[in-house]
Formats: structure tokens, C-alpha cells, sequence
């Protein structure tokens, strides 16, 4: 496996942590304790991927169903459906109604 030089540890961390890029890092060493400062980075570096797929779609001239359909689905691909699993959860809490089953 790999080792990650000091200033890096934080990115590698933030990396792992936001997407499911597959790195040749254990999760031991991965920084995570130093992502905090490089997540910004990391979002902005997966929003310029998406935004490229964007222009690249609507280059070949996909309908802008298709184009959001193609980066909603590539975002959950790349963050592994983090945000998506949030939303559910505050869903599920906001509009479920019904009593927890008491057992």
C-alpha cells in the first residue's frame, strides 16, 4: 500500500470521505483527522467534474432532461449517495406518520 506525504493526508482523507474513489491508501492513513480544511476543495473539484459532463452534454446536444438526469445519477455515483441518504433520513423523520411499532 501506499503512504501519503504529510500535506496530502488531508486531501487523500477529504477524498475518501466525500467520494467513492477507489485510492491505494489504507483507511489508517488516509488523514482523515486533517480533511476538515481540504473538503471545500473536494466539492469544488466534484462540481467542475460534473459542470464539465454538463458542457460536454449539451455539446452533443442531450435535452436538459437527459443532461440533469446524467449528473443527478453521476453524483450519486461519485459520493455514493451521501447527500441522497441524508435527505431520506430528514424525509423519513419530517413525513413519516405513523408510531414506531412498541414492542
Amino acid at each position: 500500500m501506499a503512504s501519503v506525504k504529510a500535506p496530502w493526508r488531508g486531501f487523500v482523507g477529504a477524498l475518501q470521505f466525500l467520494t467513492r474513489f477507489p485510492l491505494p491508501v489504507p483507511a489508517t492513513e488516509n488523514g482523515l483527522d486533517q480533511a476538515l480544511g481540504w473538503l471545500p476543495l473536494v466539492g469544488l473539484l466534484m462540481g467542475l467534474l460534473l459542470g464539465l459532463v454538463d458542457l460536454g452534454l449539451s455539446w452533443l446536444g442531450a435535452t436538459p432532461l437527459l443532461a440533469s438526469t446524467v449528473i443527478v445519477v453521476l453524483l450519486l455515483v461519485i459520493s455514493g449517495a451521501l447527500h441522497a441518504d441524508g435527505l431520506m433520513d430528514t424525509c423519513d423523520a419530517v413525513f413519516g406518520h405513523g408510531a414506531p411499532a412498541c414492542q
